[in-house]
């Protein structure tokens, strides 16, 4: 059994053996530093400076009316591609004359490519990192300077360009609608001109004009079950009800000619003009105000202005209606019939009155008798045609109506599209900002040419030992008791050892004298 004296003293036997071939290791070394010198001398050195921006709101997005929510939740994956985009690259491998050789070689598309590649992009919140590696300080500093700049420029360009559609869209579609809703007003005005009796529904149901409201009315006090559920007779009191008024206030002399602006003015002109006014007072006032306190380029003197222009558009458009004689919209008014129509509407209402009560007495004989089946209707061509004249009616007041909403809509639409791209004009609204300037390196960006020179040298140094011990074990010669035992030729009976060389040196002295 071999003792752990005899495992140490094979060991250091092991490492005699190895140091035999020193210099071999010895010779690669040298040669691996000679290299790894090489290399580091040549190795280009790289510069790296960093940017970094900041995502300004600016003014909140609930004052300029715009209710998107996470709008920006994208924001950093959008200015990443517009910074790494193609044309942009380009531009600044010319303007900076990046990869002289490369793009030689293989043209602007490798040499993007490796733009890309020395390009950081780094995204924290609303912060964001540029960083770019050059071969030199200050051109490293001037390409990450120039990709910010860049990067804030377009995204500006885009925003005020999106804005700029968005309000150039809504212009459009408000002059498109201002069309329509003449085009409906002008229809609503003829179809009372040819059937006044119909403005009661305006004069009662309000702007709204729904179809019925004047026999409502007119059978308000009625117990609940008496008014009939026939659609043609229901056509025919409404008819008749219609007339009624007509001729009621067609009842009422006319007052004495007066000039038109004491009698013959509608007081909602009146009451149109006056809101105007005020309304524009009340502008001119704010705008004054904020003139006092801000530039013209401020966002909150642009509207006051706008708001201004808006009211001064609403008095002018409520001037000339006041000089024309009527509003805007078509005239809620009944308009009086003359003598000779007074004569057709009692013929017309004696006719209707007479169709109303034929209808109820058969109705009333169809139910005393069973047998006799149902009732018969009024004639259908008269309720036929109310009735048609009643679904247009509905249809040209629910036209208008829409027109008008949509109208209120688009004004309001362009009202905040102008406030948004007043805002972003004048750079109160969100922006990306440079909040830390790109800097000029001092040292080379790692690895340095220590660090290769090092990692060259233990690179070398591992290979040399590796050489060194494998040389050791590979070596057949005898060099002690124990390579004669691994043989197997014969017992071993006794080593003698080895005589130092320093015991020998003066006992050769002394004999050779």
């Amino acid at each position: 059994m071999r003792t752990p004296r005899d495992q140490i003293d094979r060991l250091l036997s092991f490492a005699k053996r190895a140091l035999r071939y020193a210099g071999v290791a010895g010779v690669i070394f040298g040669v691996g530093a000679v290299l790894s010198l090489v290399v580091a001398l040549k190795f280009p050195r790289k510069y790296q400076s960093e940017t970094v921006l900041l995502f300004r709101e600016g003014i909140h997005s609930s004052y300029l009316g715009n209710q998107e929510s996470g709008a920006n939740r994208d924001l950093g994956n959008r200015l990443r591609e517009l910074l790494l985009s193609r044309p942009r690259l380009e531009k600044m491998v010319d303007e900076f004359h990046l990869f002289p050789e490369l793009v030689q070689r293989s043209g602007h598309v490798e040499a993007v490519n490796s733009m890309r590649q020395k390009i950081t992009f780094r995204t924290r919140g609303d912060i964001y990192h540029i960083a770019f590696i050059g071969s030199r300080p200050d051109q490293a500093q001037k390409v990450t300077a120039r990709l910010a700049d860049s990067l804030v420029e377009e995204s500006t360009r885009l925003r005020l360009e999106n804005i700029n559609v968005t309000k150039s869209f809504l212009d459009e579609e408000k002059k498109r609608n201002e069309g329509l809703l003449k085009e409906k007003e002008r229809e609503l005005a003829e179809f009372l001109a040819k059937h006044p009796e119909f403005a009661q529904e305006l004069t009662m149901a309000g702007p709204s004009g729904t179809t019925g409201a004047s026999i409502r009315a007119a059978t308000q006090g009625r117990p609940q079950g008496s008014e009939p559920q026939d659609s043609a007779l229901r056509a025919l009191e409404r008819q008749r009800e219609r007339i009624r008024g007509r001729l009621t206030t067609s009842s009422t002399p006319a007052p004495a000619p007066v000039p038109r602006e004491s009698s013959q003015v509608d007081p909602k002109l009146v009451a149109e003009k006056n809101a105007a006014e005020a309304e524009v007072s009340a502008a001119e006032r704010d705008l004054a105000d904020k003139l006092g306190r801000f530039t013209e380029q401020h966002p909150d003197v642009r509207a006051a202005q706008r708001r201004k222009s808006s009211a001064q558009a609403r008095l002018d458009r409520a001037n000339a209606a006041l000089a024309a004689g009527s509003s805007p919209v078509a005239s809620a008014e009944v308009v009086p019939a003359t003598e000779g129509e007074k004569a057709a509407l009692r013929t017309q209402l004696e006719r209707i009155e007479q169709e109303i009560s034929s209808y109820r007495r058969r109705r009333a004989a169809g139910s005393d008798t069973p047998s006799a089946g149902p009732a018969p209707a009024p004639p259908l061509d008269r309720a036929g045609e109310i009735v048609a004249l009643e679904t247009d009616w509905a249809r040209i007041m629910r036209e208008v109506r829409e027109a008008r909403d949509r109208q209120e809509q688009l004004e309001t639409s362009q009202f905040k599209a102008a406030i948004a791209a007043a805002s972003a004009t004048s750079g109160f609204s969100a922006q990306l900002i440079v909040i830390d300037p790109a800097y000029k390196p001092t040292k080379p960006a790692p690895p340095g040419r220590t660090l290769i020179l090092g990692l060259g040298l233990f690179v070398f140094a591992a290979l040399g030992t590796g050489v060194v011990l494998l040389l050791a074990l590979l070596d057949d010669r005898i060099y002690e008791g124990a390579d004669l035992e691994r043989l197997e030729i014969a017992p071993v009976l006794m080593v003698m050892p080895r005589t130092r060389s320093r015991r020998l040196w003066p006992l050769w002295r002394k004999q050779n004298g």
